[in-house]
């Protein structure tokens, strides 16, 4: 009789890895609507209550164990009674957690994805594990409360990428701890110890641009640009061969005119066009209509074998909008966001209408521009729950 249910769960499987790849498709484009993105994680969440554990119990990646950790945590909640289920699921995630110090952390890191889905209430319940980056990582995205002698014991630790991701966790919660000199040969301790001493007020802004301007590498460009460089956008222009899809995202963040002067250039040459979309969306507010455009299938192309067409996005759109609106960088020099000044209400806006790997990006724009503490936030967790905490957010003014 079991044979007859064994391959009922079978196309919740093949729907839930088909969900999670048009997710990461969603994710991937940077800014994507989030009401889009919520449809596509309640489907994904569904067919993974249907599909159960065993499908992704072998772990070849982050997506096959952040599928695991999900369904074992939905099942959980599922078969615990209501008098219990905080208990289930805490034991659940410590079971997790047991398996996730065993694997390498790149696979380690879908799980703990997981628990931003689907077990954030009781992972607050447990005692934490300081040992390892990753962990400290999904503390700060879950906004955990670590106590300051967990802090210092792991800052005591020889490994520079533990000690980078504490100091993170400083930063979000914006925690006034001490710091050391910053490490030149480790970039990514060298920016936390960097921003932490901003955060903590013993680094001026002036100082902290001085000392960022002698690196040239991705995540150095990110705090400039999260920091309002105006200077930064002549510099990415020379990136854009290099890395165009990363790059002209960050000539928005800067909320300068010449960041948008960037990406209006960026728009106008068919090369570069599809990726100064999202940060044009940035910029404007204004999701721009893609055009048709005929181009050869390859080299060589032969009668049977016919043009392709693709889509670019419509240049004349933008540069309407930018002779309406461009005096908005001149009345608001402190930056502007979706077409509007750059200030807590236009960031609660974006964070909550939209989703993506660019979030990530906005909340360090929040935290050093802002002032906010981003501890809880993160572009990983599902839009309901970041939404929920941006409400609670907004509720008590953001202090």
């Amino acid at each position: 009789m079991d044979s007859l249910f064994a391959n009922v769960a079978v196309p919740y499987t093949t729907a839930a890895r088909e969900n999670l790849g048009r997710l990461k498709n969603l994710y991937a484009y940077g800014l994507s609507a989030a009401d889009s993105l919520d449809r596509r994680e309640q489907a994904l969440l569904h067919t993974l209550s249907g599909a159960g554990r065993e499908p992704f119990a072998s772990w070849q990646d982050d997506d096959e164990a952040f599928l695991y950790c999900c369904a074992v945590l939905l099942e959980s909640m599922r078969t615990a009674n209501s008098a219990h289920s905080n208990v289930k699921l805490a034991d659940s995630i410590h079971k997790l957690f047991d398996s996730l110090r065993e694997v390498p952390t790149e696979i380690a890191i879908g799980g703990l994805r997981a628990l931003l889905w689907c077990g954030e209430a009781a992972i607050h319940k447990i005692d934490p594990d300081t040992s390892l980056p990753a962990f400290w990582q999904s503390y700060s995205d879950s906004g955990v409360a670590l106590r300051l002698s967990q802090i210092n014991q792991a800052l005591a630790e020889p490994c520079s990428e533990l000690r980078a991701s504490v100091y993170d966790y400083a930063s979000r919660n914006r925690l006034a701890i001490r710091t050391s000199k910053p490490d030149q040969e480790d970039t990514r301790l060298r920016l936390a110890v960097l921003r932490q001493q901003w955060i903590a007020g013993t680094l001026s802004s002036r100082q902290l641009l001085k000392f960022l301007r002698d690196d040239q590498s991705y995540s150095t460009l990110a705090m400039r640009a999260a920091l309002g460089d105006e200077s930064l956008p002549n510099l990415l222009a020379y990136r854009i061969e290099h890395d165009a899809a990363r790059i002209l995202p960050l000539a928005a963040l800067t909320g300068s005119r010449a960041g948008a002067e960037l990406l209006l250039e960026a728009l106008a040459n068919p090369r570069f066009s599809r990726f100064a979309e999202s940060g044009w969306q940035l910029v404007s507010g204004r999701r721009l209509v893609l055009q048709p455009q005929m181009r050869l299938a390859g080299s060589g192309r032969r009668p049977d074998k016919p043009a392709q067409v693709g889509y670019i996005a419509d240049f004349q759109q933008a540069k309407r909008w930018w002779r309406e609106y461009s005096c908005l960088f001149d009345e608001h020099p402190t930056g502007v966001l979706l077409g509007e000044p750059l200030n807590d209400r236009t960031m609660l806006r974006t964070l909550f209408g939209y989703g993506g790997w660019l979030i990530n990006h906005l909340l360090e724009v929040a935290l050093l521009r802002l002032g906010w503490k981003t501890a809880g936030l993160s572009a990983e967790q599902p839009c309901y729950r970041r939404r929920a905490k941006l409400r609670e957010m907004s509720a008590t003014c953001l202090n």
